[in-house]
């Protein structure tokens, strides 16, 4: 984590969206901050971590062949979440490749998809 701050705070800020290592970075920091734990399953393979706001609620983060992925909301509507962060920085700690998080390109995270209300009729 401390050679990612030193990158983030040297490198300069450019205009237009953020780059992947910058929304991984993000993610990161939202980790630490929330005190977000995760449990192997299969190390630097599979995790699982609980919901902060769903009580009994468990997210599964799987590494496939196209990268990282998290079954949680946050995951489906940006592309990155504050779980895989926390899996990040764990695969730092634990001296193991993190890799790349599926789909997490430079770029705008994909759009939230807003559901309609039910028509009336």
């Amino acid at each position: 984590m401390a050679e990612r701050a030193r990158k983030s705070q040297s490198s300069t800020h450019h205009a237009g969206p953020p780059t992947a290592a910058e929304r991984l970075l993000a993610a990161e920091q939202r980790a630490l901050a929330l005190g977000v734990r995760t449990s192997a399953v299969v190390v630097a393979r599979e995790y699982e971590t609980h919901s902060q706001s769903v009580d009994d609620r468990k997210y599964t983060l799987r590494r496939a062949r196209d990268g990282w992925r998290c079954d949680c909301a946050g995951y489906r509507y940006h592309g990155v979440c504050k779980h895989l962060g926390a899996v990040a920085l764990r695969a730092e700690r634990e001296g193991w490749d993190f890799g790349h998080i599926a789909g997490l390109t430079d770029g705008p995270p994909p759009a939230v998809r807003r559901l309609r209300p039910l028509e009336v009729a």
